[in-house]
């Protein structure tokens, strides 16, 4: 895979299954404060135990492809079902400045969703 020249094209180039993203402000995976992206909504005891166990499905991906992809699967599905219990309770006490960031993060998990 040749290298990416600029930023855009780094950001959409195709992903190298042996190479890991680290979260960032320039990844788009920050997931450090409420509006850094659509992930901010899990806790960092998840994000954390995900990021351990997505290592080490790219560590079994060349030896065990079908299974690793299933279990990968699997682990989008949980980070989803989280997001979504995270994102249902986002508008807290329903003051605007909850609603406000809730919105705010609802739009970024529409802008990720509908960039796929």
């Amino acid at each position: 895979m040749t290298e990416p020249t600029t930023d855009q094209q780094a950001r959409t180039a195709e992903p190298d299954v042996d190479h890991v993203i680290e979260p960032g402000p320039d990844t788009g995976l920050d997931t450090g404060s409420a509006d850094a992206g659509w992930a901010a909504g899990e806790s960092s005891a998840d994000a954390g135990a995900d990021d351990v166990q997505w290592r080490d499905l790219q560590a079994r991906f060349v030896d065990e492809p079908e299974s690793v992809t299933r279990e990968a699967a699997v682990l989008v599905d949980q980070a989803v079902a989280r997001l979504t219990q995270s994102l249902a309770a986002a508008g807290g006490d329903g003051s605007t400045e909850n609603l406000r960031h809730a919105f705010r993060r609802y739009r970024e998990v529409y802008r990720t969703l509908s960039d796929a």
